[in-house]
């Protein structure tokens, strides 16, 4: 299963009912067979709506700890290919969103029905972009 067919797989309201950030590590976790605990999902539920505060957008944080699973070696001062990655998502989703910021996000991504299900899958095409991109070393 592809990572955006993950993001898809979990964004299924009838059976999940996962936040952004959430999305984005359990979709990781089954497409690259991580075999995370189930806590790792909890740890990202305060990333979750812009760290709750509409601030910075739980796809970028979620994505980001994406990398950080798949990148970091033993902690971040040991990383170097996890901040060269990192730094690239980053620029590579407010190049394409404009924006980091998930009150801006909302506004123009958010549908009442959906939520934020498609800006989800386009952030996630992102990371995945990123991810193919730089093979872990």
């Amino acid at each position: 299963m592809t990572y955006i067919d993950a993001v898809r797989h979990f964004r299924d309201k009838s059976n999940y009912d996962y936040s952004c950030s959430e999305t984005m590590v359990a979709a990781a976790n089954k497409a690259y067979d991580l075999n995370l605990p189930p806590e790792v999902l909890r740890v990202m539920a305060p990333f979750s709506g812009g760290l709750l505060t509409e601030d910075v957008c739980g796809i970028l944080t979620g994505g980001l700890a994406v990398i950080g699973l798949l990148y970091t070696n033993h902690v971040a001062h040991d990383s170097d290919q996890m901040v060269a990655v990192s730094k690239a998502f980053v620029s590579q989703f407010k190049e394409t969103f404009v924006t980091s910021q998930c009150v801006d996000l909302k506004a123009v991504y958010r549908d009442e029905q959906a939520g934020c299900t498609d800006l989800i899958i386009q952030g996630a095409a992102v990371l995945e972009a990123i991810i193919e991109a730089n093979p872990r070393v």
